[in-house]
């Protein structure tokens, strides 16, 4: 990475308080941070803000979490414990050119950071990064499964909502475990896919032609089981809701229906956040030498 930046690493999961610890193991770097509580206070290297006032020079990268925000208006930073701070004051801080990285941003952020001169980089533009955090999330998921079910994976029918690299891990590992899995994803290349790695594969409409579930995995970030589909699935069946917000199963209807439904969205920052810290740090590493050049 180019010497003697300043890096502002602002919000996140444990996943990104690491990585900020990795980005200030570079003795030349100036790394402040803010949102993480007293997660950093003894972490060599890290300048931790409790004011954004504080901050002495403007950011030549912004670093912000992944999720980046719910509301679209606020960082997320759920270790934060003063006032949310606002994604329009940490864009203000910086410089035309800062390199601002980020995950699941929206149109309107983007539009905010070009309207200021600033670099949007998504951590899910990344295709080496996407398919890591793909396997880590499908391999969390099922450890998740396997410590709620009742039964083997190998004695389980299986349903895996959407084709998109999360459910192909989730396929190909189901799988090999002797689970019966079906997958409904939308387009026939997600279903070739699917059926590549030994699952069945239907349209997403055909819910109700899958065989009954024990087990439930949702990977669409777009609702998918309302009330009327879920009356199709078993009323034991477990679900598991790994999508971002607003999720393919609509919590209100499997509350009202008593379904079992467990939200467990950005697995890899819980489970596996040093490895996910280090693959975000390769990532940032790699699109800053695109931008900052010795």
């Amino acid at each position: 990475m180019h010497q003697n930046l300043t890096l502002l690493s602002a919000g996140g999961d444990e996943r990104f308080a690491s990585l900020t610890g990795m980005l200030a193991e570079n003795p030349t770097h100036a790394v402040y941070s803010i949102g993480f509580g007293t997660r950093l206070r003894e972490t060599p290297g890290v300048r931790c803000l409790d004011q954004l006032s504080q901050l002495q020079q403007q950011p030549d990268l912004l670093i912000l979490p992944m999720p980046l925000s719910e509301d679209g208006v606020h960082l997320k930073a759920p270790c934060h414990p003063g006032t949310p701070i606002l994604l329009r004051y940490l864009l203000d801080l910086c410089h035309r050119g800062t390199l601002v990285f980020h995950g699941k941003g929206d149109q309107s952020f983007k539009a905010a950071c070009e309207e200021r001169g600033l670099i949007p980089i998504d951590y899910l533009d990344d295709e080496a990064f996407t398919v890591k955090n793909a396997a880590a999330t499908a391999q969390a998921a099922l450890t998740l499964a396997a410590e709620l079910l009742p039964m083997a994976f190998f004695d389980c029918e299986v349903m895996v909502l959407g084709g998109g690299r999360i459910a192909r891990v989730l396929c190909r590992l189901l799988t090999a475990y002797g689970a019966s899995v079906t997958c409904l994803a939308r387009s026939p290349e997600q279903r070739v896919w699917a059926s590549l790695t030994g699952a069945s594969a239907l349209p997403l409409t055909h819910i109700g032609a899958a065989p009954p579930p024990q087990l439930v995995f949702s990977t669409i970030p777009s609702m998918v089981l309302g009330e009327q589909e879920l009356m199709l699935l078993p009323p034991d069946c477990l679900m598991i809701e790994l999508a971002s917000r607003p999720g393919g199963i609509d919590p209100h209807a499997a509350h009202r229906l008593g379904r079992r439904l467990v939200q467990a969205p950005s697995l890899p920052g819980r489970t596996v956040p040093v490895s996910a810290a280090r693959w975000l740090c390769q990532l940032i590493a790699q699109k800053e030498a695109d931008y900052f050049h010795e």
